[in-house]
């Protein structure tokens, strides 16, 4: 079967069990009356659609570009689909509206720059690495890490906790929390990045998981090339009643 034939059995499938028998159908009259069909109960659909990995990784990248998709569908479509030895690969076309080439996102990086915290747990479970950084992606610069990417495009906390969470969950913690303050190419962390992008509720968040703000010395070079930047950094430090600013390597409370 084809992905959207699994994915109109799967619907169908919930949709059968929430259907109850309001009317007796054998003798047993009355102790029919209620049960769910036991029949769509039990029914065993099969865990991934005929297809191949990169068939797979194409179909689920297009999906979460495409904006009509709900995050329930999302979540559903990354629990059966098998990436197999794809699920790490960056640089496959795909077919979004705003850019006709990948040439450096994986699954699980645009997951998280989506906040779909579901798919991102989905995609771990068969193998996904957190801890690899990107390509060049559009306006995404290589060498940035999952946070950056988090910090960039996640603008509820709840969800920024979550996926912060989840990403922590991955088999090398340590490896996955020394992201936290992994700076990029242009020498920011993510905490930095959240700054950067005015969103003090993310800043808050990576500091809890251990986040730090970058010392004077880790951002000279930065905002010698980049003065604009300081003017923004400063003005968010003077708001959030930070006296010196980019002094601090204590985590934030």
């Amino acid at each position: 079967p084809s992905a959207a034939q699994i994915e109109v059995m799967y619907q169908l499938k919930e949709l059968l069990e929430g259907v109850v028998l309001e009317q007796p159908i054998s003798a047993r009259g009355k102790e029919m009356r209620g049960l769910p069909i036991p029949a769509v109960r039990g029914l065993a659909l099969p865990k991934t659609p005929v297809m191949s990995a990169k068939t797979a990784y194409q179909a689920m990248m297009d999906a979460l570009y495409t904006p009509n998709k709900t995050p329930a569908e999302l979540e559903r479509m990354s629990s059966w689909l098998n990436f197999g030895s794809e699920i790490n690969t960056q640089g496959f076309k795909t077919k979004m509206a705003h850019s006709t080439v990948a040439t450096g996102i994986r699954l699980l990086e645009a997951a998280v720059e989506h906040g779909h915290v579901g798919v991102v747990a989905n995609l771990m479970k068969q193998g996904a690495n957190p801890t690899l950084l990107t390509g060049k992606f559009n306006d995404i610069p290589a060498g940035e890490t999952i946070f950056h990417l988090a910090a960039d495009n996640i603008y509820d906390t709840t969800v920024m906790d979550k996926m912060v969470k989840q990403l922590l969950t991955y088999s090398d913690k340590a490896a996955v929390k020394a992201l936290l303050n992994h700076p990029n190419a242009d020498g920011i962390t993510p905490v930095t990045n959240a700054i950067l992008f005015n969103n003090p509720n993310n800043v808050a968040v990576l500091m809890r998981y251990g986040g730090k703000y970058q010392s004077n010395a880790e951002l000279s070079a930065y905002f010698k090339k980049f003065p604009e930047q300081k003017k923004k950094y400063d003005s968010y430090m003077r708001k959030h009643g930070i006296a010196s600013s980019f002094k601090s390597t204590k985590s934030y409370d």
